[in-house]
């Protein structure tokens, strides 16, 4: 599955941090079999956005668990056919939490912030 549902099949809420870490494992090694069968192919990985702050599923997954998340996919930029984008520094409130002016719900960017994303990423030529 490459989707971000949980076992279970409902969302971020009842996901347990080993299946985000699972999913972002699966991105991984999609991305080096993508580079297997094209080398120069150009990957841009975007950082996923943080939650607000205080936000915990019932699991505990919070910002800790999306900053190491995160640090995975940054980890596979080599900035010549991989890249990676850090979202969070238009939409966070610097202090590693999705700024309220930008939520739809506690974890997800609103269409503000998505438009202002977008706005951002054009200016880098992406």
């Amino acid at each position: 599955r490459g989707d971000c549902r949980g076992e279970t099949g409902d969302d971020w809420d009842s996901a347990e941090p080993k299946e985000f870490l699972s999913i972002q494992d699966r991105i991984c090694r999609g991305c080096y079999k993508l580079q297997e069968w094209n080398p120069n192919l150009k990957i841009i990985l975007l950082a996923n956005p943080l939650a607000v702050k205080g936000w915990k599923n019932k699991w505990g997954c919070c910002n800790d668990v999306i900053t190491e998340m995160n640090n995975r996919l940054k980890s596979l930029a080599d900035w010549e056919h991989v890249f990676y984008i850090d979202v969070n520094d238009v939409v966070g409130d610097g202090a590693g939490n999705l700024n309220p002016d930008y939520k739809s719900g506690d974890y997800h960017v609103s269409a503000k912030g998505n438009s202002l994303i977008a706005e951002w990423l054009y200016t880098k030529g992406v």
